[in-house]
């Protein structure tokens, strides 16, 4: 044997050892726990079709068709089962308008199933079994230390009377994570969807790995893995053809000893319209984009804070950002409150019952409705201001 055929099987040695620890600190692990959910069809007394069915390893895959062992999700009116599939549901006389048309998103969600996993990592891929009319699925969350952070999103879409593990490109998360939340929107699907399992692929903090190895993966069973092909100097181009760099806005650093805000110029002409009408067009924009407003000028601020502008408040589309100082902050502007949706905000106790109770008595007299639909917030002492406090609900 030559010396450079040693030397390179040195380095082929040394490459295969870096490739064995690397794997071994990828962990593959199904659903441990159901944390929370929008609707379920099975009832609480059975485990038929319920979210209690995405614990562990597939049961059904990969067959195709309609399982009691899997998870289906429905809409509960008027204590009166509503299957959330197609738009019939939403079309209908009863059905429910949002109190703020212009919060929804391009892409809205209809539910909702949040899962835990034994031990967190850094999200490298989620799969998804999907064995009855699979495509409804539009998001994917991941719960950090702080805060929420999108992992994936996308357009529903209807593919086929077919089985299928749908593992969407993720975006790569610096935290480790070990709670999942998945969002659906059926409006595109001829039945109602079923969910069989959820896989999720990471990578393990260095510190945490035990000296056991263990290369057993699941996906092997189901599936052969394909890395994704990633062209050199592709992210760049994207971000090029995106024209970021012209629309990132560099921050004015202000004075330490400037305590008060400035005024700045006048925007145009707008300081010539009558408060009136900037009211007319601030009324069309979300909440998000008022709050953007009041930071522009005083001017803005006064027009922005307007009680006018705060008469139908819904914060379910902000449910992963919602804590409970943003309460605080709007209970000076909603004075003449008529309805307030709260639906999925509070998980995992972003928002205190004390503070919604405070927010019901300083802004909840003039309330004729009201939606707190899956709040873990919700105790004997919100109940009760609601009571005392919303004597006008309808």
């Amino acid at each position: 044997m030559q010396s450079s055929d040693i030397i390179s099987s040195l380095f082929w040695f040394k490459n295969e050892s870096e490739e064995e620890d690397k794997d071994h600190l990828i962990l593959e692990q199904f659903v441990h726990n159901v944390e929370d959910f929008s609707s379920q069809y099975g009832s609480e007394i059975s485990v038929s079709y319920t979210a209690f069915n995405l614990r562990g390893p597939p049961s059904n895959f990969p067959d195709y068709g309609d399982y009691p062992q899997a998870f289906v999700m429905v809409k509960v009116i008027a204590t009166v089962l509503h299957r959330t599939y197609g738009t019939w549901w939403e079309e209908a006389p009863s059905a429910q308008k949002d109190y703020m048309p212009q919060n929804a998103s391009s892409i809205t969600s209809q539910d909702f199933v949040e899962v835990s996993f034994e031990k967190a990592v850094y999200p490298l891929e989620v799969s998804i079994f999907e064995t009855y009319n699979p495509g409804a699925l539009v998001r994917i969350w991941a719960l950090g230390p702080t805060a929420w952070m999108l992992l994936w999103e996308g357009e529903p879409e209807y593919v086929g009377d077919t089985p299928r593990i749908f593992s969407p490109p993720i975006r790569q998360l610096n935290v480790p994570t070990r709670i999942l939340r998945l969002e659906f929107n059926h409006k595109l699907l001829p039945y109602y969807t079923e969910l069989d399992a959820v896989l999720l692929r990471g990578r393990q903090p260095a510190n945490l790995v035990k000296h056991m190895r263990n290369n057993f993966s699941y996906s092997s069973l189901f599936y052969k893995k394909t890395q994704p092909v990633v062209e050199k100097g592709q992210l760049m181009n994207r971000i090029i053809a995106s024209n970021l760099h012209e629309n990132i806005v560099p921050q004015i650093v202000a004075p330490r000893n400037q305590k008060q805000i400035d005024t700045g110029p006048p925007l145009g002409d707008f300081h010539q319209l009558p408060d009136e009408t900037i009211l007319c067009v601030m009324k069309y924009l979300d909440i998000q984009s008022l709050c953007r407003c009041a930071q522009v000028n005083r001017h803005f601020n006064r027009l922005a804070s307007d009680c006018i502008l705060y008469r139908s408040i819904d914060l379910r589309p902000y449910w992963h950002c919602v804590q409970s100082q943003v309460l605080a902050t709007l209970s000076m502007r909603c004075k003449f409150l008529q309805k307030l949706d709260l639906s999925w905000c509070g998980s995992h106790r972003m928002i205190q019952p004390n503070y919604v109770v405070n927010f019901l008595k300083d802004s909840g007299a003039e309330l004729t409705h009201l939606r707190m639909n899956c709040c873990k917030f919700v105790d004997n002492s919100v109940l009760r201001a609601i009571v005392d406090t919303s004597t006008s609900l309808q």
